[in-house]
């Protein structure tokens, strides 16, 4: 039996979105009128989703950082949760033809995202597995989300319309980014060295570690490893490193008021010169302009 979840997850006036957070429990089979996109955070699950008229499954394991898209007619469930955390984030899909209407130039995964119904193409269902910072600017986005339309203070739909319209296009800038590349780098199979090479650096990224351990965790000769990472996703280990760095960086920089030296040593840097000197070359910003000119923007009283 298929149910139906209908639209009483808008529960707020006039506003087409809504973020929930779903903690670890197996979900029976269901559909719903609206479009859904699902982060999670934590844990794993078998996930099973059907096209319309359909009851044979597409089932494939999900982890934390994996986000995928549920188009309108299809269903889906949950199933064998291991400490599994969830970020449901849904809208109708007027919400992104008001989206696509605010630009001249919309993206292709934007468009795509708009004309996501039951004849959707596998293009939209496959996961994409985000790297860490990728994860953190998405989730910062939902908190802000779910906190607006929780507390509803004055100009609360304003906000969450943004904040939703930011998380659409850096959902759309992610996928254009994979598909841009190799070809492997829309999909890499659980489990493939460069997988564990790519989850071993996005777990330990704050850690010093060197090219040895992440080719001792993916069980690869070093120079081998480095010659497939290339070639699965179109940069070098140490570049891809170094952008989970420097990315975890930006969210602190952004969302704390930490001292720079204690961002440096978070992010993975021994020598907080160095990071500085990272960073700057990275942003044309040193760290402390990056996080002056972002609380301005977040704070406009107080320029």
């Amino acid at each position: 039996m298929v149910v139906n979840a209908t639209h009483q997850f808008f529960a707020v006036s006039n506003l087409p979105l809504a973020v929930f957070r779903t903690a670890n429990s197996d979900i029976r089979r269901h559909s719903h009128g609206f479009l859904e996109l699902v982060l999670v955070i934590n844990g794993r699950a078998q996930h099973h989703h059907y096209q319309p008229q359909s009851d044979v499954a597409n089932s494939y394991e999900i982890r934390a950082n994996d986000l995928f898209l549920i188009p309108l007619g299809w269903s889906h469930a949950y199933q064998q949760t291991e400490d599994f955390f969830i970020y449901n984030i849904l809208f109708e899909n007027y919400f992104l033809d008001e989206v696509l209407h605010q630009t001249d130039s919309p993206s292709r995964s934007l468009q795509l995202l708009a004309g996501a119904t039951a004849n959707s193409t596998d293009e939209l269902t496959h996961k994409i597995h985000l790297r860490t910072g990728e994860r953190e600017l998405l989730e910062a986005c939902l908190r802000e989300i779910s906190r607006e339309t929780n507390l509803r203070r004055s100009g609360f739909e304003l906000v969450a319309r943004s904040k939703m319209t930011e998380a659409l296009v850096l959902v759309a800038r992610i996928a254009e980014a994979r598909a841009s590349g190799n070809a492997a780098n829309s999909i890499i199979e659980t489990g493939s060295p460069v997988a564990i090479a790519a989850a071993f650096m996005e777990e330990r990224f704050s850690e010093t570690i060197s090219l040895e351990d992440i080719a001792s965790a993916a069980h690869l000769n070093p120079n081998y490893l480095c010659e497939v990472f290339k070639a699965t996703f179109g940069t070098s280990v140490g570049a891809y490193l170094s952008q989970l760095r420097l990315e975890h960086a930006r969210f602190l920089l952004t969302t704390t008021q930490i001292p720079i030296t204690e961002v440096a040593d978070q992010a993975g840097y021994v020598d907080a010169g160095y990071f500085a000197r990272v960073f700057k070359t990275s942003t044309g910003q040193t760290p402390r302009e990056f996080r002056a000119i972002s609380s301005a923007f977040k704070n406009p009283q107080l320029t």
